[in-house]
């Protein structure tokens, strides 16, 4: 009897002794596998110490795009913020949620009483100020400039240059415009340069260059202002000036690659930055101008703000 419970006792021993290493060859394999502990955002919100707020990208709102950005991080095991990703969200919201989210602070996630890295889920929310009650005289003018702001676009897209001259230059002069009219003046620019009016064209970007603002999250509002005024430059021949614009360009576009933490913004900018070089090696090599005016056509469009 004594024999029998013995045997059983160690045959318990032994399955427990098993499972005890499956389970650790099991947590082993799931660290170096993955990386980290995945916690739900439920889990690891009751380790926040740090909440920080976003600002505003100025682009979005001048475009009152509001929503919510899903980021993907991984926190240390001291409780900052190592990686960040993107998982969803509208792209103008995404460079500053990725910002944001760098900036957040957790307590430690202990398991086992080790500290341990894991990943979890952020959910960044951007949503415009409540406007106090508008009059319908407000509300009426407020349509007519969304209404100008769509054809402008549109017709920037489908490179209607003339039509976009028309729009972009009624959109400029809306009073609900102010303070934006850097990126229209931009628009203006594209447009004249899609009908080889270069001197207007010239004139718009540099209007765009004053007021295009400098400290950004990634600085390329100012590479695009550089680039416009750099082609029209190059369509009036104005070689010196024409050459030290794209050079600015192509900096701040390197810089811009670097800075953003979104992939789809950084292939964009690496497709701008690719077709400055482009009409900067044309200028180079002095190329004729009729060359240089289908090249400039083609790129027309490219890199808008």
């Amino acid at each position: 009897m004594t024999s029998n419970l013995n045997t059983s006792r160690n045959r318990w021993a032994t399955s427990r002794s098993r499972g005890t290493v499956l389970a650790s060859l099991f947590f082993s394999f799931a660290f170096s596998a993955y990386g980290q502990v995945s916690l739900p955002s439920g889990d690891s919100d009751k380790l926040l110490a740090q909440r920080p707020i976003p600002t505003y990208p100025p682009l979005a709102r001048a475009a009152r795009i509001e929503g919510k950005v899903v980021v993907e991080v991984v926190v240390s095991d001291k409780g900052s913020v190592t990686s960040a990703r993107v998982v969803s969200g509208n792209a103008l919201l995404t460079e500053e949620a990725i910002n944001v989210a760098k900036k957040y602070r957790y307590q430690p996630y202990v398991v086992a009483g080790v500290p341990t890295v894991f990943r979890t889920r952020i959910e960044v929310s951007f949503s415009l100020a409540p406007q106090p009650a508008k009059s319908d005289e407000q509300k009426q003018r407020e349509q007519q400039y969304l209404s100008l702001r769509r054809e402008c676009q549109d017709r920037l897209q489908k490179k209607d240059w003339k039509q976009a001259t028309s729009k972009c230059q009624a959109l400029s002069e809306a009073r609900e415009s102010e303070g934006f009219n850097w990126m229209i003046y931009g628009w203006i620019g594209t447009a004249h340069l899609g009908q080889q009016h270069f001197e207007d064209a010239l004139t718009y970007f540099n209007r765009a260059l004053e007021l295009t603002p400098v400290k950004t999250a990634t600085g390329v509002e100012l590479a695009y202002a550089y680039r416009g005024v750099a082609m029209a430059n190059h369509s009036l021949q104005n070689i010196t000036l024409a050459r030290e614009f794209y050079v600015k360009a192509e900096t701040r576009l390197q810089d811009a690659e670097q800075v953003t933490g979104n992939q789809i913004m950084r292939q964009e900018f690496e497709k701008v930055l690719q077709a400055t070089r482009q009409l900067h090696q044309l200028l180079e090599r002095n190329a004729v101008p009729a060359e240089v005016e289908r090249e400039l056509a083609k790129q027309l469009g490219l890199g808008l703000w």
